[in-house]
């Protein structure tokens, strides 16, 4: 998972920084934050994602949680946290990741599936919420 910034930096206005993100480390949240804060970001791209393949009975909780964790609850909670960068930027774009599987079955499993699905919505919800700061949201579902 990435952001991207610029920072003026006199003539070189629209230099560009990317910040990477473990979503699998708990203090990354607020580590992202803290660097993207120094920048102005117009963009929050959101490409995480996991997976566990097995029928739906055999799942246990902690696998559960692995792929919504991953697939959902990081992503949304940076996305939050992002929101005030975005919308002082005037133009913020965020760009989901999520999957056919969102949309159709593909036998990738059915918690992978929900939490695509999932981020499906949310982008929908952002798109309606958020245009009003003249922040976009999209969503990719290769």
């Amino acid at each position: 998972m990435f952001v991207q910034g610029s920072k003026n930096h006199g003539n070189l206005v629209n230099k560009k920084r990317v910040f990477i993100s473990d979503v699998k480390d708990e203090n990354s949240l607020d580590c992202i934050v803290s660097k993207v804060k120094i920048v102005q970001i117009a963009q929050n791209v959101n490409n995480a994602g996991t997976n566990v393949r097995k029928p739906t009975i055999d799942y246990t909780a902690e696998e559960y949680a692995k792929v919504t964790n991953t697939n959902l609850d990081f992503v949304y909670h940076l996305t939050q946290l992002a929101y005030s960068l975005l919308k002082e930027s005037g133009n913020g774009s965020i760009v989901f990741n999520s999957s056919v599987a969102s949309l159709t079955s593909v036998g990738s499993g059915s918690i992978y599936a929900l939490s695509k699905a999932a981020v499906n919505h949310l982008t929908k919800s952002l798109a309606c919420e958020w245009a009003k700061d003249n922040i976009r949201s999209n969503c990719v579902t290769p």
